[in-house]
């Protein structure tokens, strides 16, 4: 029930495809027996972002868990083409998913009218969410799929009612820390160096969705230098800074055509033999990561074996390398490098006790807005676990109605509200407190599909983001190989759009509130099937 985070916007990351992938025309009908580091994703559709082999194997299935941005159209898209990559390569059959219990498959429909119609009606469903990218699959494929929903009814309705408490308080609540975060704002010219202000600024771009990792990562950087923070840790963040330099000065068109010409070279250098082993390379060229890197790889060492210096093709060895580093940059590392990145400089930026103390509210701040618009990632949550409301609000009171007072401003009056937010803490906890419950029964009912599984080389379990981390870690524990991987998406969640689909799909909605001009079709094709 939860957005992915920040990693949505780094897939450019992952280089630019030349080629475009070839479809297949079938299931793998004998797969092979896998390993984690066999299964590959086509680029242009999406990422692995971990790789889990475990030491002591009880189930030789390996569970490709999607984390996904539910009702996001191009999310869908994309997940529905990773699923017939999945199965096309690997004989995918099994398709586990959150939301549902027992079999939810919608492969009954595909009697219900020819593919083209079956294609145009789904369509429309997926734009506005109200289809998923493994229903899509399901309803508009000949594919034997299994799409079983692992949920236990009860709790996931109780989950539902959870997020319905906690969105009729929330404007209220947003409201309140509004009030804090003009009374902390008009304290930093204060209390804040020039420098922890642009600081603070960024954060909260960034956290608000106004500035991209790129940007975001760029202004840290320059920040740190200023400060002469050391970056002998942040090997991801270095490796980021070389991709950007790259990125910069990279024309992908030039690469193209510098592609064709060093390929038509080597055409009239090498064998025919090796000739043939280089253009089947490129054929294939797309359809998965490693080909990708394999092809360059190829390229680059029979251009150096034929005699060619790299100076004669720039920009296409230039590209060669920044697809080398790509390859070596872990998101999740990245991610946690900025944020160790952010908490020292607010320390060695905050020179003085009024300083130091007023980033820590702004810091608590952001994490209680992410906690009442329910947007905390797992990791955010272990940090947020270790806030006490007795003790915090109060104190955010005392401190900023007496800073303001110091510097001669108008007193906020943020007692009552603060009071309100501590109040209704506990409704927003019990939504995060059912997540975890609902994270158990997850990964309970996934383990029962294995058993059934043994014979099925792979089995996809699909969930938001918020709950990847949580089952990946306990399917690990229980010695399951896992690979996490997240469709390719540049679209920031609607967040208002998923919880209308949310509570329509739950009976708590109304069609008219997922409607948008563009698809007034999707009402008229529901009421006539109704």
């Amino acid at each position: 029930m939860q957005r992915v985070g920040w990693m949505s916007v780094i897939v450019w990351l992952l280089g630019a495809g030349i080629l475009q992938a070839q479809p297949k025309s079938g299931p793998a009908e004998h797969p092979p027996l896998l390993s984690v580091s066999d299964i590959t994703i086509p680029s242009e559709l999406g990422y692995v972002l971990e790789r889990h082999a475990a030491t002591s194997i009880s189930h030789p299935t390996i569970v490709v868990h999607i984390q996904e941005s539910h009702a996001d159209y191009e999310t869908q898209r994309h997940l529905a083409s990773i699923l017939e990559h999945l199965i096309q390569r690997y004989g995918l059959k099994r398709i586990l998913v959150e939301g549902g219990e027992g079999n939810v498959g919608l492969s009954y429909l595909r009697s219900y009218g020819p593919l083209e119609n079956r294609k145009a009606i789904a369509e429309k469903y997926l734009k506005v969410g109200l289809l998923s990218g493994e229903e899509y699959l399901d309803i508009v494929s000949d594919f034997p799929l299994l799409l079983w929903g692992i949920e236990q009814k009860a709790l996931y309705d109780q989950h539902v009612k959870a997020f319905l408490e906690v969105e009729v308080i929330a404007p209220s609540l947003e409201a309140i820390l509004q009030d804090v975060r003009d009374a902390a704002e008009t304290l930093r010219p204060k209390v804040f160096s020039p420098v922890l202000v642009d600081l603070m600024t960024s954060i909260e771009a960034f956290d608000a969705g106004a500035i991209e990792l790129t940007d975001y990562a760029d202004r840290l950087s320059s920040l740190a230098k200023g400060v002469g923070i050391s970056k002998e840790y942040t090997l991801h963040t270095r490796r980021f800074e070389t991709l950007r330099e790259l990125e910069r000065t990279l024309d992908f068109e030039r690469v193209q055509k510098e592609q064709g010409s060093l390929i038509e070279e080597l055409g009239r250098r090498l064998n025919p033999e090796a000739f043939d082993d280089l253009t089947e390379q490129a054929r294939a060229l797309g359809q998965d990561d490693p080909s990708l890197d394999a092809f360059y790889h190829t390229l680059k060492r029979l251009a150096e074996s034929s005699g060619i210096a790299s100076t004669q093709y720039p920009q296409l060895f230039q590209y060669i390398e920044y697809l080398t580093e790509g390859s070596k940059l872990d998101p999740v590392a990245l991610a946690d490098e900025l944020e160790q990145l952010v908490q020292e400089l607010l320390t060695r930026l905050g020179d003085s006790p009024a300083a130091r103390q007023l980033s820590s509210i702004e810091q608590q701040r952001l994490l209680v807005e992410k906690f009442v618009m329910l947007r905390l990632s797992p990791k955010e949550h272990q940090r947020f676990r270790l806030l006490s409301p007795e003790d915090m609000l109060p104190m955010w009171n005392r401190f900023l109605t007496g800073q303001a007072l110091v510097h001669g401003l108008k007193a906020p009056s943020l007692e009552e509200g603060l009071q309100r937010l501590q109040v209704a803490w506990p409704v927003l906890e019990r939504f995060y407190n059912i997540a975890m419950e609902r994270d158990e029964v997850l990964v309970q009912k996934t383990l029962e599909q294995l058993n059934q599984a043994s014979e099925e080389p792979v089995v996809v379990l699909i969930s938001g983001g918020f709950h990847s981390p949580g089952i990946t870690q306990r399917l690990r524990k229980q010695g399951v190989n896992v690979i996490v991987v997240t469709p390719a998406t540049n679209q920031v969640v609607d967040e208002a759009h998923y919880h209308a689909v949310l509570k329509y799909k739950n009976g708590y909605g109304r069609l008219e509130d997922v409607r948008t001009p563009a698809n007034q079709t999707v009402a008229e094709d529901t009421s006539r099937a109704e």
